[in-house]
């Protein structure tokens, strides 16, 4: 129902016929409307033109910034643009100084520990990059994963390779570490030929070398014995020449000594054998 007559009977022809009024039924709410319309044209913000100056779009981003305080506005102008991009990143969360990364709060995997130095370098990292504190724990939490499992296949490798070398493990990284260091090796090299954590293919290739020139013979040497200890695949090869021979087997009295000596070699090499899995 429009509004009644008596209230608009002195109004214009237009005015009566326009579609905006058609939903009042009475001044109360004619008067509501108009009241709500003025506090909403008194909270709008007026976007500059295309000519407006840098004082302009200055007022109007600080009018955007305190009616929508967490907007981003970026201005045109160079030197106002650069002071807002600042100012969003630091909105964002990126700290002002590189000792506000912390990762404090990070779940690091199980056996990764991160040092000062550490953190120090994911710091020089996330500062390059401009990273925020959040940035910088995803990255710290990417690394603690990469650290875990460069860490496992680590302690694979070296499950591996004391099953391969058996009772032999000890001489034969210890000698391929000495001939790395000694070919001007990396550190990291010989630390990872010593501890065995190297993959088996690239072990072997240190290891043929270290024989090669009979360095592994040397490390043996050091130890008591002539030829150091066989692994187990080394074992069986010998195991089965011994076995071969006549005076295993089916010796003659003459023989026995040697019977006896072969038996002895062979028990040996079994519990070598028997050790490497």
């Amino acid at each position: 129902m429009p509004l009644p007559d008596e209230v608009t009977k002195d109004w214009p022809a237009e005015l009566k016929s326009d579609p905006s009024l058609k939903d009042f039924k009475d001044v109360a709410s004619l008067a509501r409307s108009h009241i709500e319309t003025k506090a909403l044209v008194g909270a709008s913000l007026r976007i500059p033109g295309k000519d407006a100056g840098p004082e302009a779009q200055k007022v109007f981003a600080a009018s955007v910034a305190e009616k929508v305080p967490g907007i981003i506005y970026l201005p045109d102008d160079p030197a106002a643009r650069e002071m807002a991009v600042k100012d969003a990143w630091k909105k964002l969360g990126r700290p002002d100084d590189a000792k506000a990364y912390s990762v404090e709060g990070v779940q690091l995997e199980p056996g990764v520990v991160f040092t000062e130095a550490d953190v120090e370098a994911m710091r020089a990292a996330a500062v390059k990059r401009g990273y925020t504190k959040d940035q910088f724990r995803s990255l710290a939490k990417e690394l603690s994963e990469a650290r875990a499992l460069a860490m496992k296949g680590e302690k694979d490798n070296r499950a591996a390779l004391q099953r391969e070398l058996g009772a032999a493990f000890e001489e034969r990284t210890l000698a391929a570490s000495l001939s790395a260091e000694k070919r001007g090796f990396t550190e990291d090299v010989v630390r990872a030929l010593r501890n065995g954590s190297v993959d088996l293919k690239t072990f072997k290739a240190f290891d043929a070398v270290a024989r090669g020139f009979g360095e592994t013979r040397q490390v043996a040497g050091q130890d008591g014995g002539a030829g150091g200890k066989p692994t187990p695949a080394e074992a069986r090869t010998q195991r089965a020449e011994l076995m071969a021979r006549p005076e295993y087997f089916q010796p003659s009295r003459a023989q026995m000594g040697v019977h006896e000596t072969l038996v002895a070699k062979v028990q040996e090499l079994n519990a070598l054998i028997d050790a490497g899995g």
